[in-house]
């Protein structure tokens, strides 16, 4: 589940044996309010619907790019409460919490948003959480990221 990175990963990964829910544009907010996918039964739902509308064994989830400007705690409080929702809905399944992806070195110094520093202290903040809620985390600075 994700955002438009998600989608991308969908398109181009040759994994085909996945259920995918992602939107362009999509946020941790989003997630949960935001009607945009067609669910098994038809019906629309949100992208956490179509998450918790079969059991699985694993769930990843790449979302906060887009939400980068906001503060973190709320960003966190947002995301804790998201999966809270899919965790109860899926107690038994493992969720991968994936960080931001990283920025080139020109992107970074060219403002004060889009930046590895801001990048670096959501990332922080998503592995605490993944941690608090017994879920793993993925590091894709580590994965993704070059000298530059």
């Amino acid at each position: 589940m994700g955002n438009s990175l998600m989608d991308g990963f969908r398109l181009f990964s040759g994994l085909t044996t996945c259920d995918y829910y992602a939107a362009t544009s999509m946020t941790v907010v989003g997630a949960t309010t935001k009607v945009c996918t067609t669910l098994d039964n038809g019906a629309q739902g949100t992208l956490v619907d179509g998450l918790i509308q079969k059991p699985y064994g694993k769930i990843y989830i790449l979302l906060g790019i887009n939400e980068i400007g906001f503060d973190v705690q709320t960003f966190i409080d947002y995301y804790s409460a998201m999966l809270d929702t899919i965790i109860a809905a899926q107690p038994d399944c493992d969720i991968y919490i994936m960080g931001i992806t990283p920025v080139s070195a020109a992107k970074s110094s060219s403002g004060e948003v889009f930046n590895m520093t801001r990048i670096t202290e959501y990332n922080t903040a998503l592995r605490q959480l993944a941690a608090d809620k017994g879920c793993y985390y993925m590091d894709l600075v580590a994965a993704l990221a070059g000298p530059d």
